[in-house]
């Protein structure tokens, strides 16, 4: 899993409240070549299976 994220913030010195946001982004890649033996206790691969890709992309926003 990996993830990359930035903040943003804003001071006003005159009302002394700061605001600021921060986007964060995660996102999974892998890739499954022996899908029917889940915890690898079969060594290499095994026939049967089709080999699959993992992906996932999501952005997380909040603003304070």
């Amino acid at each position: 899993m990996f993830h990359k994220g930035k903040c943003f913030g804003n001071m006003d010195c005159s009302t002394g409240k700061f605001t600021g946001t921060c986007n964060l982004h995660f996102y999974v890649r892998d890739k499954f070549g022996d899908p029917y033996d889940w915890f690898d206790v079969t060594p290499g691969e095994q026939g049967g299976g089709t080999p699959y890709k993992l992906t996932l992309d999501t952005n997380i926003s909040r603003s304070f």
